[in-house]
């Protein structure tokens, strides 16, 4: 794995289409760390699409904050060298919890073109995308009554799969997957050096 011989360019905000939606506390706390520091590190666009393959929060953080630019790597989403991956669902109830009573409760068994297995129910739905939203809602709701869930690389619930083509898709209808829906992995190594703000103020 090399390092991607590539710099930042300043991209306009209003240029940028985003494919995933973002979370409150940790927007409010990107926000705060960028007037603290007055610096970021620069997003991944795709340079064809200018949608952000990584920096959601940095992204709506800078537009928030009334900035017109944003420093961001470009590089070409649909290339070989970038990967979409998937973060698993790691369930953690409390012992004693009736799992089985708890899952029947909040999740039906339910039929569509797309499911996936969740613990001893089926649960699908008619597209990814409905999908995902469908799956944030369990998560929410989980996490309300205190079971821990933990998004990680390789354990736990495994979520649909996404291609490319259809997260452009659902992108550029000006959709939004929940936060950390994608997992983009590259074949190289990019950057995180922070950029001060004063040097594109």
């Amino acid at each position: 794995m090399t390092v991607a011989n590539i710099t930042p360019e300043l991209i306009k905000i209003n240029q940028i289409i985003t494919h995933e939606d973002i979370d409150i506390v940790n927007l409010n706390k990107v926000i705060n760390c960028i007037r603290k520091n007055k610096e970021i590190i620069p997003i991944i666009v795709d340079e064809e699409s200018f949608m952000v393959i990584d920096g959601h929060h940095r992204f709506y953080a800078m537009r928030l904050l009334g900035f017109s630019k944003i420093p961001a790597y470009l590089i070409n989403y649909r290339k070989d060298y970038v990967k979409v991956n998937k973060w698993f669902r790691k369930i953690v109830f409390s012992k004693g919890s009736n799992v089985d009573r708890i899952l029947s409760l909040i999740i039906p068994n339910t039929e569509g073109k797309v499911c996936i297995k969740f613990f001893s129910r089926k649960f699908c739905s008619n597209s990814e995308y409905t999908l995902y939203w469908k799956l944030n809602i369990i998560e929410k709701y989980l996490l309300s009554i205190g079971v821990n869930v933990i998004k990680n690389p390789k354990e736990g619930i495994e979520p649909p799969s996404l291609d490319k083509e259809y997260v452009l898709s659902i992108a550029k209808k000006g959709l939004r997957f929940p936060p950390k829906t994608t997992r983009h992995s590259y074949e190289f190594i990019i950057p995180s050096y922070r950029i001060s703000l004063n040097e594109f103020v």
